[in-house]
């Protein structure tokens, strides 16, 4: 099983897109990619949600301005549920389907030939540690 924090799939994503890669690694990479877009998407929905929870909002129902940024009903309050869905994990099953596609992304993350720094030498870093379950 892969455990992604919802807080670094962008990350991840962004990482994984700039790989170039041809025909069938490609396509696994793509098919990879959808899992962990699927699941941002649902992250941003849910940040979508604590924003209209937790920020005023005007007579007219737009958000409360003030100096360029919406106001929160209660900082504390946001900023705590903000910090737990930033914590969450999201967990990818690595069921007999996909075992395939979960070797063949250990393989791209090996062979890949980036030169990387700084936070993208982070995220990829994190990519191997997930996948090196994976390695036949």
């Amino acid at each position: 099983m892969l455990v992604f924090l919802k807080a670094n799939l962008e990350k991840h994503i962004v990482f994984l897109h700039q790989l170039k890669l041809e025909a069938k690694e490609s396509r696994i990479r793509t098919r990879f990619k959808k899992l962990l877009v699927e699941h941002y998407q649902q992250f941003h929905e849910e940040m979508e949600e604590l924003k209209d929870q937790h920020m005023l909002k005007n007579e007219d129902g737009s958000f409360a301005m003030r100096n360029g940024s919406m106001v929160p009903r209660d900082s504390l309050i946001l900023q705590k549920e903000l910090q737990e869905l930033l914590e969450e994990q999201v967990m990818i099953e690595s069921n007999a389907e996909r075992m395939p596609m979960l070797q063949a992304m250990y393989r791209i993350l090996q062979n890949c030939s980036l030169q990387l720094e700084g936070e993208t030498a982070d995220v990829y870093d994190q990519l191997c540690e997930q996948f090196e379950q994976y390695a036949q």
